[in-house]
């Protein structure tokens, strides 16, 4: 940049601190008629625009400088644009720039609470309970934002959560409860609730229970969830579908037997894909190096294949004796366990497998292991896989149908040649299966389709119960494995808690108590500005806005005209 060039610059900075916003526009769209390129330019001119109220404006110029700008000057633009959407009440683009953000380490927590408070004006519940979670996930500290939360699912639909047994619900149930009011029922217990909730509830079932086919249950928009366990239930031809619009399943290949079985599914219910839950930040990670353990985890069943994997361990123990596979789990049928004995000694395999049964601590009982390996028939072992690649352990799992769904063609086996190949060849990098899991299976990634079918039913019943509707939302995909804003915004039937305009841009707030909400409403936004300003300040995984971000881009120009 020129001398002349820089000095009408320095000018307009000059006359914005001024408060001379229209002067200081005037030289700047002068200037940018000869230098439409200049992304400092185009971010100063979006800023003072941004002054003068006209946002609109000044979101063109500041999406213009973002595709220009590089560095620290990109972040600059990127927070001052995020700001832009905020006041044009645009929650959804704000979203759009989460990720870039992250990486420029410009986004906190006041940031997310104050893109929650623009859904709930919007009356999109499903994405400011997803803002809120996010923004505590970064600084959980924030106990001023839980009873907000509660408010908000409080005027959400209700979910009824059915299962035989309650292991068939334990992940479902978490992920539903930071987001709906949840009622679990386990075996052929009925929910608790009042006629009102039933109204406007929506009932999901884990599998083929007495709930799903008893007819005297009564149910509104329904979910079902079938796993391979079900497959073989003789009840699965005796479900009526009635109600039930959408069908999970966890890979193509288990909604191809179920078509099979029963000769179709009905055309009405949507079919989708949901694979198991891993929450990997529960799981300790290590960073190992190429090691000879193995392990295996049950409970073993001809359907775990532990026969076929003794075989293949045979093999990998001629080519290298110091290779050691350990089985984790119960035997469920005895006469898999007498054959598994009887093949280990058959086969001079004493000292190299081991059954460790059910290990008191899962965690420590990995952390000395190297590979996660199974010769399943189908996807049964997919859970305990997933959770050892969590762990930093390289997976090996036999090509049955659909597993190219769960793991890369590079981490499966048809062969005993080919699994030995991929323990003594194959390439070793902890650190990427972690991430795999990470991206693929978080429960705010997994549970997508589940977000979107659950905010359309929302949808419908507010519509059939005459309540508000709310504002239409686009549909979006979460910036990353933090969140997962739900796609459709929810109409509600009673008032939401909203903060009044403060000094500073608002965050979201609410009350514990209805009844108390209008008098405790303000209190209430000014101890989470508070709270939200202090933990952007110390949190060590909440960034802050660069210096100059959100002003003047240049470091020579004063900031003091800058809105944000």
């Amino acid at each position: 940049m020129s001398g002349p060039d820089k000095k009408v610059l320095m000018q307009a900075a000059e006359l914005a601190e001024k408060g001379q916003y229209e002067q200081a526009l005037g030289l700047l769209q002068s200037y940018l008629k000869e230098h439409p390129q200049d992304p400092e330019a185009l971010n100063d001119a979006g800023t003072i625009l941004y002054c003068l109220h006209r946002g609109r404006e000044a979101i063109e110029y500041f999406q213009k400088a973002r595709s220009l700008s590089r560095g620290e000057i990109l972040a600059q633009v990127l927070f001052n644009l995020c700001e832009a959407y905020l006041a044009e009440r645009c929650p959804e683009e704000a979203v759009g720039l989460l990720d870039e953000m992250t990486s420029h380490n410009i986004l906190n927590v006041d940031t997310l609470n104050r893109i929650a408070q623009c859904f709930v004006d919007k009356n999109a519940l499903g994405p400011a309970i997803e803002m809120l979670l996010y923004s505590l996930r970064l600084a959980p500290n924030q106990e001023i934002l839980r009873p907000m939360l509660e408010i908000i699912r409080s005027r959400r639909a209700a979910v009824f959560l059915y299962g035989e047994q309650e292991r068939r619900l334990e992940g479902l149930q978490s992920y539903l409860q930071e987001r709906y009011r949840v009622y679990p029922c386990i075996g052929g217990n009925l929910p608790a609730v009042g006629e009102g909730v039933c109204r406007q509830a929506v009932s999901i079932f884990a599998g083929i229970s007495r709930a799903l086919l008893d007819s005297r249950y009564q149910r509104g928009p329904s979910i079902l969830f079938l796993d391979y366990e079900d497959l073989g239930n003789p009840a699965i031809e005796q479900i009526d579908w009635t109600g039930i619009q959408a069908l999970f399943v966890p890979c193509t290949a288990v909604a191809e037997q179920i078509r099979q079985r029963l000769g179709a599914i009905p055309s009405a219910v949507r079919v989708g894909t949901i694979g198991p839950s891993v929450d990997a930040e529960s799981i300790g990670f290590l960073e190992r190096k190429k090691g000879k353990r193995l392990a295996a985890v049950g409970p073993w069943t001809a359907h775990h294949n532990p026969m076929f994997l003794l075989h293949c361990m045979q093999k990998l123990h001629y080519l290298d004796a110091d290779m050691r596979l350990y089985l984790a789990g119960e035997f469920e049928d005895e006469s898999v366990r007498q054959y598994v004995e009887s093949m280990i000694e058959a086969m001079g395999l004493d000292n190299a497998v081991f059954l460790d049964g059910v290990p008191r601590n899962w965690q420590r009982w990995l952390k000395d292991k190297h590979y996660i390996v199974s010769a399943a028939v189908d996807g049964r072992a997919m859970p305990s896989v997933l959770c050892g690649m969590a762990a930093g352990l390289r997976p090996v799992v036999h090509q049955f149908p659909g597993a190219s769904e769960f793991v890369e063609p590079q981490y499966q086996f048809l062969l005993a040649e080919d699994f030995c190949r991929q323990i003594l060849e194959g390439a070793y990098e902890p650190q990427r299966y972690r991430e795999w899991v990470v991206d693929h299976y978080s429960p705010v990634q997994i549970y997508l389709p589940l977000v979107r079918v659950l905010s359309e039913m929302e949808h419908q019943l507010m519509l059939q119960s005459g309540g508000p509707q709310a504002q239409e939302q686009p549909t979006f995909k979460p910036a990353s494995a933090e969140y997962s804003p739900a796609c459709r915004p929810v109409p509600i039937s009673s008032p939401v808690p909203s903060v009044k305009a403060a000094a500073e841009p608002p965050v979201p707030s609410s009350s514990t108590s209805e009844s108390e909400m209008e008098e405790t409403i303000e209190e209430l936004a000014r101890k989470a500005l508070e709270a939200a300003q202090r933990l952007s300040s110390f949190s060590g995984k909440v960034g802050s806005a660069p210096a100059g971000a959100a002003a003047c881009s240049s470091p020579e120009r004063s900031p003091s005209a800058s809105p944000f």
